[in-house]
């Protein structure tokens, strides 16, 4: 790509390319929190040594990468355990023991990278690194801050960086929003707004939006339903009384109204999209789009479903795990699924004629509607929880897990013929009143056998009856060694916590993707 201008007219910026001017620091530009969670180099279940930089194994801890620091400026932890610099070559430079109570440092002289450790759990899952030695809120880790209006400070993609006068968005014709106007990133969580009022109550079922500016008589359309709508005037203190109780998808802002917030129901955060206009379309991420000379998206957001999945119908059959329905909503939200939950909690895969809750029985199976493009299966937890044996791969006797396979596989065969079925392998998981059941260990029941020998059950099933395998067992990432990461301790390992379910959620939609729909 040539030389990109970004001007207003009175200052010039010239990068070699768009990705060279993500790089700069440009205030604005990137997000605060500097701690990417998904990069390659992240270390799951270790902690640097504070002596050497070496990574140390304790399953109690997470390390982050390599960050990217300036020596002689300040970073602030969001909670301290180790910290170790690095110099441009990765060789050690220094480190830091642990000190809650220090949690800003400042980079040492020859410093070019820092890695930073965190206690498992919600320390690792709301960890932050950013510059300055003030501790502010937490905010998910963005490269790409600018695609995020409400990161664009004084309307303005510049700052330090650029001049007083340069660059805004209203002044450009390639910086345009996106048409979702809902940022599920900055919803005010376990809370609902009084429409007549506009102040928050607690309510462990509801998220409530930021101010979304609206123009009052145009009408707005919501993916998922509202609870509640409440609108502001321009100074945002003065309530315009909104919807109580409505459970609709549309709305319009009457006079007087500039910004609307609005109350989502917690299950429908993540596939939430509000857009100007009475029809919803497919969803797509909050933020913006940056568009070339001739029209062309040269960076931003993406739309969030794959097309050929978009308005096709699914249903999951299952335990707790699919009952709880936490990962499904971001397969929804990213593929564009119409999705019917059959999960019941605490059920086996296997059971006999007379067992309603047996998965592979006709009551859970005709359960499902026959119009369904997409069937999938997730089950095993709770059979290796009870014992079940695993029996021989081509058995039919439903009391054992491979018979109870192959009488699921071949009835929803003849339920859903031509239609798409695909099996989840059983989750990894633990049970901590292990003694109590005779156990061995944690993850060993009393047959010698592991949730992992119940998973390549499931493969070989799917494998002898041609059928897609969803490996979650085998590519969601957590073990013995880092199962508190990804799995609520409620008594049991087995239900997977907001990170675990989104784990779940992308090994689903990369085995979707490998998956044609029947049209």
């Amino acid at each position: 790509m040539g030389s990109e201008n970004i001007s207003s007219g009175i200052n010039e910026v010239t990068f070699d390319s768009i990705d060279e001017a993500l790089r700069k620091k440009v205030d604005g530009v990137f997000g605060k929190n500097i701690f990417n969670p998904n990069s390659t180099d992240v270390a799951i279940g270790f902690f640097p040594s504070v002596a050497n930089g070496l990574l140390q194994a304790n399953a109690n801890y997470n390390t982050s990468g390599y960050i990217s620091v300036e020596a002689g400026e300040s970073y602030t932890f969001s909670s301290k355990h180790y910290v170790v610099w690095y110099n441009s070559a990765k060789a050690f430079i220094a480190g830091s023991g642990s000190d809650n109570s220090n949690k800003t440092q400042v980079a040492p002289e020859g410093a070019a990278y820092v890695r930073a450790s965190a206690r498992a759990g919600s320390d690792w899952s709301l960890f932050q690194v950013e510059r300055g030695n003030v501790q502010t809120g937490y905010e998910p880790y963005s490269p790409y801050a600018f695609l995020d209006p409400t990161r664009v400070r004084g309307n303005s993609i510049s700052g330090q960086a650029l001049a007083v006068g340069s660059l805004t968005q209203k002044e450009t014709n390639f910086l345009h929003q996106g048409k979702n106007l809902f940022n599920k990133n900055v919803v005010s969580q376990n809370v609902f707004i009084s429409p007549q009022y506009g102040t928050l109550t607690a309510s462990a079922n509801y998220d409530t939006s930021e101010f979304i500016p609206v123009a009052a008589g145009k009408k707005y359309t919501s993916s998922r339903k509202m609870r509640f709508t409440c609108y502001f005037d321009v100074s945002k203190t003065v309530v315009v009384p909104g919807g109580a109780s409505s459970d609709v998808t549309t709305f319009t802002p009457p006079l007087g109204a500039a910004f609307v917030r609005i109350t989502t129901y917690k299950a429908d955060l993540s596939a939430f999209q509000l857009e100007l206009g009475a029809v919803s379309t497919g969803y797509e991420r909050y933020g913006f789009l940056i568009y070339g000379p001739n029209g062309e998206v040269l960076l931003g957001v993406e739309a969030s479903n794959s097309g050929k999945w978009l308005g096709k119908t699914w249903a999951t059959l299952g335990d707790s795990i699919t009952a709880g329905g936490l990962w499904q909503p971001s397969v929804v939200a990213q593929l564009g699924l119409t999705w019917t939950n059959f999960g019941i909690g605490g059920t086996k895969l296997s059971g006999s004629s007379d067992d309603p809750n047996a998965m592979c029985q006709d009551v859970r199976i005709n359960a499902i509607p026959v119009t369904q493009d997409l069937v999938t299966v997730m089950g095993g937890t709770n059979d290796w929880a009870q014992n079940v044996p695993l029996g021989v791969v081509d058995s039919l006797e439903p009391l054992t897990f491979y018979g109870a396979l192959n009488t699921l596989i071949s009835k929803l065969m003849a339920r859903f013929p031509g239609k798409r079925v695909a099996l989840f392998t059983t989750p990894y998981g633990e049970l901590i009143d292990f003694a109590n059941r005779g156990w061995p260990n944690s993850y060993t029941n009393t047959r010698g056998l592991t949730t992992r020998d119940y998973a390549e059950a499931v493969r070989v099933a799917c494998k002898y009856w041609g059928l897609p395998c969803i490996d979650v067992q085998g590519c969601a990432g957590w073990n013995a060694l880092n199962i508190r990461t990804y799995i609520t301790d409620d008594g049991a390992l087995l239900h997977p916590n907001a990170t675990g379910a989104a784990r779940i959620a992308e090994v689903s939609i990369g085995g979707f993707n490998n998956i044609e729909p029947v049209s």
